[in-house]
């Protein structure tokens, strides 16, 4: 797992400051990305060199339920897909937050898979994703952490009625979340 380039940015810059930088100095924050995704692309390198089967790209931060749909596609979009293009496939790019609105941008990446989160509509989803594999969405807090094996199996036919790929949580994991639970999601 990787951070995605807006993402890793926010880890670095003033995250006040971020939403005027972007508005008041648009290229440098361009910039700062293209040179992000750059770096991203030779640690993913890597951890593929290294044995990893595939990579994610955890764009948390840089998500269109975050920023909004039209700072993604002018500032995030174009870093993920130029991360994308430099990763060895097969890679995946994981969004928090309800995307629905922005399945249209999120096709743009490139990625090989987009894990998408529960608020997302995952019929919409597999319309709008129809050359990408979907992974998701099972609510990391309210079905895995807090769940029991009768919720997690129901949610688990809910996305795969949906039409995804693989059964993924839909977000981070609470560290809490019991060992039997993420058994329960993967028998």
């Amino acid at each position: 797992m990787i951070p995605g380039p807006y993402t890793l940015l926010l880890l670095v810059v003033d995250v006040k400051n971020m939403f005027i930088e972007m508005k008041k100095e648009p290229q440098a924050v361009t910039d700062a990305l293209v040179l992000l995704s750059s770096f991203l692309a030779d640690v993913g390198t890597a951890y593929r060199e290294a044995g990893a089967d595939f990579v994610t790209i955890h764009d948390m931060g840089g998500s269109p339920a975050f920023i909004g749909p039209g700072k993604y596609e002018q500032f995030v979009l174009p870093a993920e897909k130029l991360l994308i293009e430099k990763l060895p496939k097969p890679n995946v790019l994981s969004v928090c937050g309800n995307v629905t609105g922005s399945l249209n941008l999120l096709a743009q990446t490139g990625a090989d898979a987009i894990s998408l989160d529960q608020t997302v509509d995952l019929a919409a989803a597999r319309l709008a994703l129809r050359d990408t594999l979907l992974f998701g969405n099972l609510d990391p807090v309210e079905t895995l952490f807090r769940g029991d094996d009768a919720q997690i199996r129901e949610s688990i036919v809910r996305a795969k009625d949906a039409g995804v790929d693989a059964i993924w949580p839909g977000c981070d994991l609470v560290i809490r979340t019991p060992i039997q639970n993420i058994k329960y999601m993967v028998e």
